[in-house]
């Protein structure tokens, strides 16, 4: 029965591999038909000098920190957001745009399934297959349905800023949680005060959900009467704090804020709690449900065996109000600071974490249910998720969901359609034609013909018919043109 039980664990582990791969390989491979835009320019002088061989690396490394530390001063104090945005060589090699892709969609999937497996095996107890199944589980729907992989993964100045900085962050959050009980922890002590550093000098929103997640780390060492390793936590929570402060007081924040209109801290607060828990019944599907459910499925026996094990599931509702406080957290700068709930970009990221607040929730009812009732055994539901009928069940119904959503409405099966229906490569064959115009430097103000198409998984953003448009204009400042425009 143990071994048959193994084998299901295994075949079902590879199953939702092979499930997540197929989903996030097709955003992978239409990447290659990407080109930079708007903001990219912005930032693109510097690549540009180091691809027209002026300098070399070591140059352009110089260069960057040096335009890091001008705008820090000037417009805004993301030290590391900036600096990278200024290092991004597919503005000057197109060809090489699609890193930007492979350097967001790739961390995230593997900090999401190191971070969450590693939550999972530390409170309840997990299988590591049992966790990793669970979690890539959560994932598919990620790529299928997120808001904007257009900003989340196709446009360099904004996920690298938003995306990336989330993965960064769970990473951080990995290898604190592997410092604890781990034998050689020089290597992983030095990259807890390296990635501490690094994230805090990203967009506001994730800084501040990772500085509320440390405080909340150091009061549970508090409160559990934790050895050594608490010291080490405090003393990365406070690097990180001063990194925070080093980011949030750039004197560049304060000409940002004196041309935007703010919103009152209480107000902003509010909603904050009211944009997140709308969106959450926004964005909860079917499809989306219907994995959700099967996750919990699989972790809920280690659920109640660790309240059977005696372990508490206090206070339901405050960790609900704690959880959805720290969740709805990430919305609040941008709202304080310009009265808006930001870029999509932005919502990505809370997109990225309602799954995790949704099943923690659930799974945390479930354990204080189970610690209450003694009689309560984790065997009524072993091997539940596992069962051939239950299996079959959730490939059916989120099979249905997807066909009832529109099997091609899907980011993933859209991208598989650009591709085979020739959409991505007439855009990347007009795209090279525009960038000939923009090279010729015989053209001072050069008018295209609009795309004939475009896949849609892509930033949106693109030159328009108005020269002052500031897409336009900042293409026109990268490649040395009086104006550029599209003909409508």
């Amino acid at each position: 029965m143990k071994s048959k039980r193994i084998s299901s664990n295994t075949i079902i582990f590879l199953a939702s591999q092979i499930g997540l791969w197929a989903c996030v390989i097709p955003l992978l491979v239409i990447s290659h038909y990407n080109f930079p835009s708007t903001d990219d320019f912005a930032y693109g002088e510097l690549v540009r000098g180091f691809a027209d061989g002026q300098y070399g690396f070591f140059g352009l490394v110089t260069l960057a920190i040096k335009s890091t530390i001008h705008t820090w001063k000037t417009w805004q104090g993301r030290y590391i957001d900036v600096f990278l945005c200024y290092m991004n060589i597919g503005v000057a090699k197109p060809n090489l745009y699609f890193l930007t892709t492979y350097l967001t969609v790739l961390p995230y999937v593997f900090s999401s399934l190191l971070f969450w497996s590693l939550i999972i095996r530390s409170f309840f107890k997990t299988d590591t297959k049992v966790a990793l199944t669970a979690v890539s589980v959560l994932l598919i729907p990620v790529f299928l349905f997120m808001v904007s992989p257009g900003e989340g993964f196709y446009w360099f100045a904004g996920s690298i800023s938003y995306t990336l900085a989330y993965s960064l962050s769970l990473f951080l959050g990995a290898v604190l949680i592997a410092m604890n009980g781990a034998k050689r922890r020089a290597l992983l002590g030095t990259a807890g005060f390296v990635l501490a550093f690094v994230v805090a000098g990203f967009n506001y929103g994730t800084i501040l959900i990772t500085l509320e997640c440390l405080i909340l780390l150091n009061a549970f060492c508090l409160i559990k009467h934790m050895g050594k390793i608490r010291y080490y936590y405090l003393s990365v929570s406070v690097f990180y704090f001063a990194c925070f402060l080093l980011s949030t007081l750039a004197p560049g924040n304060r000409t940002r804020f004196d041309i935007s209109e703010q919103m009152g801290a209480f107000e902003s607060i509010i909603s904050s709690y009211k944009y997140s828990l709308l969106f959450i019944r926004q964005w909860t599907h079917i499809p989306i449900v219907i994995c959700m459910i099967y996750a919990v499925l699989l972790l809920v026996p280690s659920v109640v065996k660790r309240a059977k094990d005696g372990i508490r599931f206090a206070y339901p509702g405050f960790f609900t109000f704690l959880t959805v406080s720290v969740y709805s957290s990430i919305l609040t700068p941008t709202l304080y600071s310009t009265s808006n709930y930001g870029p999509t970009r932005l919502l990505n990221l809370q997109y990225f974490m309602m799954y995790p607040l949704i099943v923690a929730n659930v799974l945390y009812w479930t354990g204080w249910v189970a610690s209450a009732r003694k009689k309560a055994t984790e065997k009524r539901f072993e091997d539940l998720a596992y069962k051939p009928v239950i299996v079959i069940a959730f490939v059916a119904c989120f099979g249905l969901s997807i066909l009832h959503w529109g099997i091609w409405n899907t980011w993933s099966t859209s991208a598989i359609s650009s591709l085979r229906n020739g959409e991505a490569s007439r855009y990347r064959t007009e795209q090279y034609a525009r960038l000939s115009v923009l090279e010729d430097q015989t053209v001072s103000d050069p008018i295209f013909e609009p795309f004939t198409s475009k896949p849609r998984i892509f930033f949106g953003e693109e030159l328009t018919s108005d020269p002052e448009f500031f897409s336009n204009r900042l293409c026109a400042s990268y490649y040395g043109k009086n104006s550029v425009r599209v003909e409508t």
